[in-house]
């Protein structure tokens, strides 16, 4: 493998970096220029454009796990690498539209992108989440999860896809590399830890869906994918869904928190719990809220529990597998 390079504050990614990067073109082609496009709303849009918009976002995010990757953006340092995250931002929001470009939107989303990544720089207390890391978090969630960005996004498709996959890289590059230290390990994913993830996503589902049966909060309903519909979705749903879900809750809040508060199941509550709330605006009616919230505050506990024993993947594979089936064969 090829050396990074930080003599002179550059960094020289080796070739298994831009595969990975094409990899990301790749798989965002093949999983929106297929079969989504009903999914994903996209009306008369050519897939193919959407699919160019994303791809730098989608594969910045894949090529962040290559071992080299982190280590190249230490080497280019906090600056280049705001200037690399808010040329991101704006590729991805605002220049794929030009007759809707904004000024302002430009000015907000660049330093949406580049201030944090700034900030962690100068992270006074290593080794656990402080108040800046945690105002950092929150400046790039909040957003996402209540859909603030939906009116900025000047491209087509998905806007929640597109925030989804620029959020995941910023969060994956800035926690990695300019944290100190990082608290995520960020690594290609590993059979061991998909197999571990398999596991959770059973385990899990012995427990839930009785209780959603039984109360009404889930129903069967028909399959609706073959088997390379249901391919590309779990792709999509890896990874503009479960892995920035998982990065976030997980490898941020979760792994933050911990020497903190100092009993692991502490910070295994308070992140479970954040991101069953996270799902409150997902559904309709007192009732359905409090039935999800519960439901995904004890996902995130399995969740949680398989990123602590086996890896982010772990928790990335059941995440993945337990959103494809409510999709695919329940409603509620």
């Amino acid at each position: 493998m090829a050396p990074v390079n930080d003599r002179d504050g550059s960094a020289a990614l080796p070739w298994p970096v831009l595969l990975s990067v094409l990899l990301g073109v790749l798989l965002v082609g093949l999983a929106l220029g297929r079969g989504l496009a009903a999914d994903m709303k996209l009306g008369d849009t050519n897939p193919w454009f959407v699919a160019l918009v994303l791809a730098p976002a989608a594969g910045a995010l894949v090529a962040l796990f290559h071992p080299a990757a982190l280590p190249a953006l230490r080497a280019l340092g906090p600056r280049r690498a705001a200037a690399a995250a808010a040329a991101l931002v704006l590729w991805t929001f605002v220049l794929p539209a030009p007759t809707r470009f904004d000024p302002y939107w430009a000015v907000l989303l660049a330093l949406w992108a580049a201030v944090p990544i700034l900030a962690l720089r100068v992270e006074p207390d290593p080794g656990r989440l402080t108040w800046l890391g945690l105002l950092v978090w929150l400046v790039w969630w909040i957003p996402l999860d209540l859909r603030w960005f939906k009116p900025l996004y000047a491209g087509p498709g998905d806007a929640y896809a597109a925030t989804a996959l620029v959020v995941a890289a910023l969060a994956a590059a800035t926690f990695g590399a300019f944290a100190r230290p990082g608290p995520l390990e960020l690594q290609p994913p590993r059979a061991r830890e998909v197999g571990a993830g398999v596991a959770t996503f059973v385990a899990f589902g012995l427990l839930a869906l009785p209780v959603g049966f039984l109360t009404g909060f889930l129903k069967l309903t028909e399959a609706k994918y073959g088997p390379t519909g249901a391919l590309l979705h779990a792709l999509t749903i890896a990874l503009t869904i479960a892995l920035p879900e998982e990065l976030f809750f997980r490898g941020v809040l979760d792994t933050g928190l911990r020497p903190l508060l100092r009993k692991a199941w502490t910070s295994l509550a308070v992140s479970s719990v954040a991101f069953g709330l996270m799902h409150w605006n997902n559904a309709v009616g007192l009732q359905k809220q409090l039935a999800y919230l519960v439901l995904a505050t004890v996902a995130g506990v399995f969740y949680g529990l398989a990123y602590r024993r086996f890896g982010l993947w772990a928790a990335v594979t059941a995440h993945t597998l337990v959103d494809l089936t409510r999709h695919a064969f329940l409603k509620g």
